[in-house]
């Protein structure tokens, strides 16, 4: 600072290139102020003579350490702005945008992918909810897709194309087409306020929107510059309040990248939360998410162990807080836990289930796992309660409410082996 006061006072050069890399702060303090040094006020007002001058700021631009400070304090300001976006987002856990409470699902059933809804009047039979049929839906079965009944909009993915669906209340169904970037795949849906937001893959991440109330046309999304890679993708949302939390694939370093969605036909990116590795080669396969937490199931591979990771996360502050570590078919190599078949997730209020194969849903009650620590927990495999679920291998898994969920069972029969999708509504207690 006092080398930057000498020069806009015009004193004389030093002789080195930087006067603070000869002299200490003291000496230049009393070159500049005067020797005995005047009270603070003085300083300050004789420092604030010196920057208020017409022509300050070019000739403080002349010094490469001027410069650097510039750009320090333009990082500072952006990271500020960042942050208290954040905690005014996290402050309004409601958000300006709602998402409807879940009353309808889609499911496969004979290999047709069904609509099904809460019943009109809320009452259970043997401790099962009431849930309609309404039909089938023109849907590929497992394909991602996004439902809001209240808003009669169903939109799903299929190869370089969103597909808009409305009418679901009845009158006939419209469909209309958008087309996405050429070589998309779409991998995760989300519907905030009439606008979709779709994340996937192509040579990189593919984050973009289509706004359902206005033109139905493709609007990338921005993803930071050192995000990009090869072989990227985005595999799964999650909502907090007016927060949209995105979540990066493989290739290391990944990321949770955070926009404000408070007005969803203006997204704002925040900023990339580095997301944490249990392995080599770790590629996420699975995403839920509730009001409170989010769920990654991912894969490994690490010298002949392959491993299988479910790691629950905080989604205010987006802070690990458990996660099981298991081994998945074809490791050779000894390692965490048993052998598994896990290959989706979803989360109720209560329980984080896994679809687990031939062994029905895995149950992990979210209890404790949820708790801040210094460091996240280790939940032993023993903490998972299986429900076993007839007719085949468990695919995926829908909940319905704390003590029901779809179980998505693939089933093989015929002279051709032939895989059959069927959704099975299962008790979970």
């Amino acid at each position: 600072m006092e080398t930057w006061l000498l020069c806009l006072r015009g004193a004389p050069p030093f002789a080195a290139p930087s006067p603070e890399q000869d002299y200490s702060r003291p000496v230049l303090k009393k070159r500049f102020f005067g020797d005995p040094l005047p009270p603070v006020t003085t300083r300050v007002e004789l420092a604030l003579d010196e920057v208020q001058k017409a022509d300050a700021l070019t000739t403080l631009r002349q010094r490469r350490s001027f410069r650097h400070f510039e750009a320090q304090l333009a990082g500072w300001a952006e990271q500020i702005g960042r942050q208290a976006a954040l905690q005014e987002i996290a402050a309004c856990p409601g958000g300006p945008y709602t998402p409807p409470v879940r009353a309808a699902w889609i499911v496969p059933k004979k290999d047709r992918s069904t609509l099904f809804r809460r019943a009109a009047e809320q009452g259970y039979r043997d401790g099962a909810p009431q849930l309609v049929e309404i039909g089938p839906v023109p849907v590929p079965p497992l394909a991602p897709h996004a439902l809001d009944l209240d808003a009669d909009l169903l939109v799903y993915a299929e190869r370089s194309r969103l597909h808009v669906v409305r009418g679901l209340g009845g009158g006939g169904l419209a469909t209309q087409a958008v087309e996405l970037p050429r070589g998309a795949e779409v991998h995760a849906l989300v519907l905030i306020d009439g606008v979709v937001y779709a994340g996937g893959s192509s040579s990189g991440e593919v984050l973009g929107r289509v706004d359902l109330r206005g033109e139905a046309r493709w609007e990338r999304v921005e993803v930071p510059r050192e995000v990009l890679r090869m072989g990227k993708g985005i595999d799964g949302f999650a909502l907090h309040g007016g927060r949209l939390v995105a979540v990066d694939d493989m290739v290391l370093p990944r990321y949770l990248l955070l926009y404000d969605v408070a007005d969803p036909r203006a997204p704002r990116f925040l900023e990339a939360r580095d997301l944490k590795a249990h392995s080599s080669a770790e590629s996420v396969i699975g995403v839920a998410s509730n009001e409170r937490a989010i769920a990654l199931l991912s894969t490994s591979a690490n010298h002949g162990f392959f491993g299988v990771h479910v790691s629950l996360l905080d989604l205010e502050t987006l802070e690990e807080r458990a996660v099981l570590h298991a081994r998945r078919e074809g490791s050779v190599r000894p390692g965490h836990g048993p052998m598994v078949d896990f290959s989706s997730m979803g989360l109720s209020d209560e329980a984080l289930l896994i679809a687990a194969g031939a062994a029905g849903i895995g149950v992990i009650e979210l209890g404790r796992w949820l708790s801040a620590g210094k460091e996240p927990q280790v939940i032993p495999f023993e903490a998972v309660r299986f429900v076993p679920v007839q007719g085949g291998r468990v695919i995926g898994v829908e909940p319905v409410d704390g003590g029901s969920a779809f179980a998505i069972v693939a089933s093989e029969g015929g002279a051709f082996r032939r895989r059959t999708l069927d959704a099975v509504l299962v008790a979970l207690r």
